[in-house]
């Protein structure tokens, strides 16, 4: 086995390196994008200020939505009382 300029080792190393530094590039991108742009808010944020840190989980099968933060999980309701998103 050769391990020369064109060697295999090296070859994978310099596809290695280059996926490597475009995953960088484009992390930097999508933080920079965060950063211009603010974070995405979602039904769970209030219109103004921080984030809420809530995840909105939906349950396709019934459409009832949940709210959850730290492994924690929730109904999400509505102001009348019943859950959010359900179908009847």
């Amino acid at each position: 086995m050769s391990f020369g300029p064109n060697s295999y080792v090296e070859r994978l190393a310099g596809v290695l390196y280059h996926g490597l530094c475009g995953a960088g590039v484009l992390g930097l991108l999508l933080l920079a994008g965060t950063a211009l742009f603010g974070a995405p808010r979602d039904a769970t944020d209030p219109p103004a200020g921080s984030l809420s840190g809530l995840i909105l989980y939906t349950d396709h099968g019934t459409g009832c939505q949940y709210v959850g933060k730290s492994g924690a999980l929730t109904p999400r309701m509505q102001a009348d009382g019943k859950q959010a998103g359900c179908r009847s």
